[in-house]
């Protein structure tokens, strides 16, 4: 049997049994690797050509290099060469991805499925204001618990979802294997979105890999139905965070680093032994509101503090600003400064 003829023979039986995400996330990696170590010169193109693909061929390589660490370009870049992949690669079309880990029958039954899909279709009309616009429309933190369920992902989807047309299957299948090929996971798409920050491996279920958690206008939000599924996966999540500028390695000598990413994010990431176990937090920064010293310092007598503070800038003092987590302490100095 040729090899092509064992292409098609594969790509017929994948029609007729579900396609895993690892056996994707693999059979994308085993393509860049081609492209990588392919030898153009062996193709015996013209000067013109070869350049062309010797500069696709780096740039591949240099955007690999930059997945997860907050790119936006750069993550966009590879969805594209994925959805590509997917197209003319494996000739996958409307049978074969309803046999897709995402879009089988098993598949789309998951409230983590339900909930991408959710986002996706709100990200098509409100961009990285998805998630803010899903959880107020719904009320799905409107009472007291920090938590969004399962059967309330569930109760939205029944209302709001729908069936996606075969190009917005391509694209949303090609982020999730971004997502568990370069990106981080489970939280891929939530990371980009407009919310004070993200953290997982700190406390959930039994095992600590069962912990996605959001930060939303000062709350914690524990997000149950999102599972990294091993330590392993929590662990490459972390390490892929902290690679921006390469800070340097985290080891058990070094247990600990505090970085940015590429948008200016605010990253802390921990490993044993310093820690009990792998975990990561992340501060986005672009989402501060812009407000005044009066409008968050209110009361009585609110007149003192501000004025204050506004001596205490003014005199450029050294000054810390302390709480607890969620409490406003990167809102109040950028409003002082």
């Amino acid at each position: 049997m040729t090899g092509e003829e064992a292409k098609s023979q594969g790509i017929s039986e994948a029609k007729e049994q579900e396609i895993t995400r690892q056996e994707l996330v693999e059979r994308v990696s085993e393509h860049v690797n081609r492209i990588l170590r392919r030898n153009l010169y062996e193709l015996k193109l013209d000067e013109k050509q070869t350049f062309r693909l010797l500069r696709q061929k780096e740039e591949l390589r240099r955007y690999l290099k930059e997945a997860g660490t907050g790119n936006l370009q750069v993550k966009e870049y590879l969805i594209t060469f994925i959805q590509e992949f997917l197209l003319n690669g494996m000739k996958m079309d409307e049978e074969m991805i309803e046999h897709t880990f995402f879009f089988s029958e098993k598949g789309r039954k998951q409230t983590s499925v339900k909930f991408d899909i959710l986002l996706f279709l709100y990200g098509e009309q409100y961009g990285s204001e998805a998630l803010e616009r899903l959880i107020e429309e719904h009320g799905l933190l409107s009472g007291t618990e920090n938590v969004i369920t399962e059967q309330q992902v569930d109760a939205v989807y029944a209302v709001c979802g729908r069936k996606l047309r075969f190009i917005e299957q391509i694209e949303l299948l090609s982020r999730k294997i971004y997502a568990y090929y370069k990106g981080l996971g489970a939280i891929d798409e939530i990371r980009d979105m407009k919310i004070d920050g993200v953290s997982g491996g700190v406390s959930g279920k039994e095992g600590t890999y069962h912990s996605a958690w959001i930060f939303y206008h000062g709350r914690s939000v524990w997000l149950p139905f999102l599972d990294f599924e091993r330590e392993e996966e929590v662990e490459r999540i972390a390490r892929n965070l902290c690679r921006y500028h390469q800070p340097g390695e985290i080891s058990r000598k070094k247990g600990y680093l505090v970085h940015e990413m590429a948008d200016h994010a605010r990253v802390v990431v921990a490993r044993p032994d310093f820690s009990e176990n792998w975990m990561f937090f992340v501060r986005k920064l672009d989402n501060i509101p812009e407000v005044s010293l009066k409008q968050l310092v209110t009361g009585e007598h609110a007149e003192i503090p501000v004025e204050l503070l506004k001596w205490l800038m003014k005199g450029c003092q050294v000054t810390a600003v302390t709480g607890m987590q969620g409490c406003g302490k990167t809102t109040l100095p950028t409003a002082m400064v």
